[in-house]
């Protein structure tokens, strides 16, 4: 173990000293990641929640009153597939990249399984 002289360190000036440090500590997001992946799971629950309402043995009453509400929301449903599954794809390419990985893989399954339910229902 060497041991260090204090005669032989040179004396530092409180001008050379830098007394207040300031520490960044930086935290990694994937913003366009977390907004594919919120996107994607809007658009799903906004898909299935029609769908079931359709499927189901609803009243005509019940029915009724969706209906204005099942026509919108498709259209509203498949523009948020495809910008969910966009930001996920881009957001794939940055860290953490998890939620971007989730956001498509809820993208697939559900266009698979959507067109699998439609094409069962029509």
């Amino acid at each position: 173990m060497t041991q260090i002289d204090p005669q032989q360190t040179p004396e530092l000036n409180h001008e050379q000293m830098n007394v207040n440090q300031t520490i960044v500590m930086q935290r990694n997001s994937n913003g366009l990641g977390i907004a594919g992946f919120v996107t994607t799971l809007v658009a799903a629950i906004i898909f299935w929640s029609v769908l079931v309402t359709l499927s189901s043995s609803a009243s005509e009453f019940v029915l009724s009153l969706v209906s204005a509400y099942t026509l919108l929301l498709p259209l509203i449903s498949a523009p948020l597939w495809i910008l969910g599954f966009i930001f996920s794809v881009v957001g794939i390419f940055k860290n953490p990249r998890k939620l971007a990985v989730a956001g498509v893989i809820i993208s697939l399954i559900n266009v698979i399984s959507g067109s699998i339910a439609i094409s069962l229902l029509a």
